[in-house]
């Protein structure tokens, strides 16, 4: 007889009826998934399939245990990689789940300080406008000096503000709503209805009353296009509240008010980077932008979230934090692959000098005519030599330590 028809024989005569019942249920189950079978019968049918599938496992895994145990090197190996493997793939796993959450943060860093570099950016030039509006040379009349300071404007930022539109007014009732009480100035992001733009505005003191200078940046897929550049694919999501019935879409809770997506603003010509290494997967990010909306029946929000979903390489976010590091950032990277390789080599020598204790405590026992159990005795468990075999090899171990 065979090996292979030995062991089948040996298996099939450890099978017991529930056993036997337990693995005709789960191959029933299983069927029934494949086939997509529906029915209160067929749905019980695959809950019976996966108490079974449960209980197999639990035999297989007591039947597996019996197997394997059955020597001295077998146990050696399984302490060992209970001792020292199972720890290493728990703090492996521990530093990537952490790693992910770090990119997740950098990403969501990276573009909130985008935008609100550019906010501070146009803050800045409507204080510049106030300031040299306030200071007019003689003979420059007020409507001029408007146009001149818009077009040098528009000329200097171009690039960084795509879309700028400086206009001036005596409108303030706006401005009294959205800023801060005594201040006279306001810069951020403002929902007007369906429309998102980083908004600046500013009083400008006159002799004939108080004007207001807007500087508006819209936010769209070409403006998209030109922030967080070491970032993926970006998404702005316009929100509006939820007030009930059966939504759309996905409901997105803040703080005591819940919001659903009323506008989506896709960046142009925004794709995810190619990987760099071969381990190199996708980070996805989901955070939320602060702006004051306003409605067109006078309705205003002081905060109303705006939803940004977007990707990013770990590598790329990666060189972005070793950059700080500046002309020494290549030999981190380099001693940290190779205190990896050393610690891996540590780990690779204990287990090979697992397996050659072993095999000098066999030879020693064989020398001493006292024969270590063979592969193909019967368990440990079932076999009567089994005790006196296995003490009398702690016995020659000790022996050998001595």
């Amino acid at each position: 007889m065979t090996p292979f028809r030995a062991n089948l024989k040996e298996v099939w005569s450890r099978l017991t009826w529930p056993n036997l019942i337990s693995a005709a249920v789960a191959t029933a189950g299983l069927l029934a998934s494949i086939f997509d079978l529906r029915g209160s019968l067929f749905s019980f049918l695959k809950y019976l399939a996966v108490v079974a599938s449960v209980y197999l496992l639990v035999r297989l895994i007591g039947w597996w245990r019996n197997r394997l145990l059955w020597s001295l090197r077998n146990r050696l190996i399984v302490a060992y990689l209970f001792i020292a493997f199972v720890p290493i793939l728990l703090i492996v796993a521990l530093v990537l789940l952490a790693g992910r959450i770090l990119y997740s943060q950098m990403g969501a860093y990276l573009l909130h300080e985008d935008i609100h570099n550019r906010i501070e950016m146009i803050a800045d030039i409507s204080e510049h406008i106030a300031i040299a509006h306030e200071t007019l040379p003689a003979g420059v009349t007020m409507e001029d000096s408007e146009r001149i300071l818009s077009a040098q404007s528009r000329a200097v930022h171009d690039r960084e503000l795509p879309g700028l539109k400086i206009s001036f007014s005596n409108e303030t009732a706006l401005l009294h709503k959205i800023a801060s009480p005594g201040k006279k100035y306001y810069a951020g992001l403002l929902q007007q209805g369906d429309e998102l733009s980083l908004t600046s505005l500013r009083v400008i003191p006159d002799r004939k009353g108080e004007r207001v200078v807007t500087l508006r940046v819209p936010v769209t897929p070409v403006f998209l296009s030109t922030v967080a550049p070491d970032l993926g694919a970006i998404q702005l999501n316009l929100m509006e509240r939820y007030m009930g019935g059966t939504p759309p879409g996905v409901i997105y809770p803040s703080g005591e008010e819940q919001y659903r997506v009323a506008k989506p603003i896709v960046a142009q010509n925004r794709v995810l980077q190619d990987a760099m290494f071969w381990i190199d997967p996708p980070v996805s990010i989901v955070s939320s932008l602060d702006s004051v909306f306003t409605a067109r029946d006078g309705r205003m929000e002081l905060h109303r979230p705006v939803l940004a979903v977007f990707n990013a390489r770990p590598s790329r976010l990666t060189l972005r934090i070793f950059t700080s590091l500046g002309e020494l950032r290549d030999s981190y990277l380099l001693l940290l692959v190779l205190v990896g390789i050393v610690f891996l080599f540590i780990e690779v020598a204990a287990f090979g000098g697992i397996v050659q204790q072993d095999d000098r405590l066999r030879r020693r026992a064989h020398r001493s005519g006292k024969q270590a159990p063979a592969p193909g005795e019967r368990d440990f468990h079932r076999s009567r030599s089994a005790k006196p075999a296995l003490s009398e090899y702690f016995a020659i171990s000790a022996g050998s330590r001595d």
